[in-house]
């Protein structure tokens, strides 16, 4: 599958590899990993449209490096790797490299 273009206010992030063991080495089951979610954004949407009509700016640009909610909207598989569509008021910061 490949991305034409977002819509609206949607945000491609793509994930980075989890880590599903605690710092003493002990592996955790997919249900009690906590898993924080840091990416970089590969595309976005042109934003939305306020009351008055005027665009509103997307906050995110592709290459950010991102840290996003736990559970985004639809999780995505692209080229073997995992991505997640958010909407832009989901990304929590952008993260300084």
């Amino acid at each position: 599958m490949k991305v034409k273009k977002l819509l609206h206010d949607r945000v491609l992030v793509k994930l980075d590899p989890t880590d599903d063991t605690t710092d003493g080495g002990i592996v955790l089951p997919d249900k009690a990993a906590k898993r924080q979610q840091y990416g970089t954004v590969v595309a976005i949407g042109p934003g939305t449209y306020d009351n008055t009509g005027n665009l509103v700016p997307m906050q995110v640009q592709p290459e950010d490096r991102v840290m996003i909610e736990e559970f985004g909207d639809h999780d995505i598989t692209l080229d073997g790797h995992p991505h997640r569509i958010v909407r832009d008021r989901t990304v929590i910061m952008v993260i300084d490299q």
